[in-house]
């Protein structure tokens, strides 16, 4: 059996821990060697978990195209977003 998930990496922790959440909210914490070395906050990770008999084994990936395409698709809203006034603002 083998089963895959889709994750974002939320953050690095100082304990050697990495934080992942995936599209539903939901977070899991690995140790930092699980995740590949060229791996950053924001990036697209494939969590693949397979099992045969009692045995299981979880690979991580970097999914370098779906971070650039997550990351086209923040910017396009970043854009998208109304621009403050520049200078200083009284209240």
């Amino acid at each position: 059996m083998s089963d895959t998930e889709t994750y974002v990496i939320d953050r690095f922790e100082d304990n050697n821990l990495v934080v992942l959440e995936n599209h539903q909210g939901e977070s899991l914490i690995l140790p930092k060697w699980l995740i590949p070395l060229n791996a950053k906050e924001g990036d697209t990770c494939i969590l693949k978990v397979e099992q045969r008999n009692e045995l299981s084994r979880c690979t991580v990936l970097r999914d370098a195209q779906a971070t650039e395409v997550r990351k086209q698709a923040l910017k396009a809203l970043r854009d998208s977003l109304v621009k403050a006034p520049e200078g200083d603002i009284s209240l």
